[in-house]
């Protein structure tokens, strides 16, 4: 009877290779009971990807919707900032405006007046907001900044209003210059000098399969261009552009105050179109979470490693590995002395 026997080389490259793919087998199952879910997922889904492919291409739809939600969650935030600021600044001063008007101290119109001249800067930098690359009040313009400097205004304003000592000639300069109907066919000067962004709303943005997000507000709105103006009015009389008597100056005050307080309501509600929005991203993030969460548990489900198959597979191969080690540790001890 012929015998074939294994050389010690060949015996040794056994033992090797064995060692091997028990130690993968051992690190496949000690990944698989830590995390919970089968390495091999051919196997777990029995080769039908049509489930997990479904489950992952829903969750990708949604994470990018989340996406849009967030990028535009932060562009309604930093409007709305800017608007309650505008909002704080213009009832402030126009409080400040009509009081010191009927003040017979003068100090009293002239910190009033500074003040507005101040703010006059300070909301046109606020109207200039830019976030994540987009000027949120230049319409579908987003990449142009909408408002020119005050300086440049006042410059142009100066212009139209100078000379004039009638308040009702310069209230009417003043409309006419931020105001002036399409339908006469003039010039409006304060789309050529003022607002170089857009009137038309930027372009709406999809955060679910049934809500497209429509930013309404731009720089060109009733109530903002009425701020603008009595902050305008305002800050042309501190500048000494407008001179007069007590009376002018009192009745120009009055006026500024008046298209402030004015400008308040439509502020408030800007805000609340604002805010209308801001709901919706945050229901439709919340809907966008719960849903996610129900997909990766879904996904987790269908791809779950049992705990109990895996730690008695873990058990059983940790048992051939001991096996292998004590079977090389006695081959090792083999020699032709001990045999004879």
């Amino acid at each position: 009877m012929n015998y074939l026997s294994t050389g010690d080389m060949a015996l040794t490259y056994q033992l090797r290779t064995h060692n091997t793919q028990i130690k993968q087998t051992l690190s496949r199952l000690s990944d698989e009971l830590t995390t919970g879910v089968k390495s091999d997922i051919g196997k777990a889904v029995q080769g039908n990807f049509t489930t997990l492919s479904a489950l992952e291409s829903s969750r990708a739809r949604l994470s990018s919707y989340k996406l849009a939600a967030n990028q535009t969650e932060v562009f309604v935030t930093s409007a709305q900032s800017a608007l309650e600021n505008i909002q704080n600044q213009a009832s402030q001063i126009g409080k400040s405006l009509i009081s010191a008007a009927s003040s017979p101290a003068a100090a009293s119109a002239d910190v009033a007046l500074s003040a507005a001249a101040e703010a006059f800067t300070s909301v046109l930098s606020a109207l200039n907001t830019r976030t994540n690359g987009r000027y949120v009040f230049a319409g579908e313009d987003s990449q142009t900044k909408p408002f020119a400097s005050s300086q440049e205004i006042l410059t142009a304003l100066t212009a139209t209003v100078e000379g004039m000592t009638d308040p009702a000639q310069i209230i009417a300069a003043i409309d006419a210059w931020f105001d002036v109907p399409a339908s006469t066919g003039e010039t409006d000067e304060f789309a050529a000098t003022a607002y170089k962004g857009s009137n038309v709303p930027a372009a709406g943005i999809r955060i679910s399969d049934t809500d497209t997000l429509t930013f309404p507000v731009t720089g060109n709105d009733t109530a903002i261009r009425d701020t603008l103006k009595g902050l305008a009015l305002a800050a042309l009389m501190s500048a000494d552009v407008i001179g007069g008597d007590n009376d002018l100056r009192s009745s120009l005050m009055q006026s500024a105050g008046l298209y402030l307080t004015t400008a308040d309501t439509g502020l408030a509600t800007l805000r609340g179109k604002v805010g209308l929005i801001e709901e919706k991203i945050a229901d439709a993030q919340a809907a966008q979470t719960a849903e996610i969460s129900s997909i990766d548990l879904a996904k987790a489900k269908l791809l779950e490693a049992d705990p109990y198959e895996t730690a008695t597979a873990l058990e059983a191969v940790e048992t051939q590995l001991q096996t292998l080690y004590t079977l090389t540790a006695r081959l090792s001890q083999l020699s032709l002395t001990n045999y004879l």
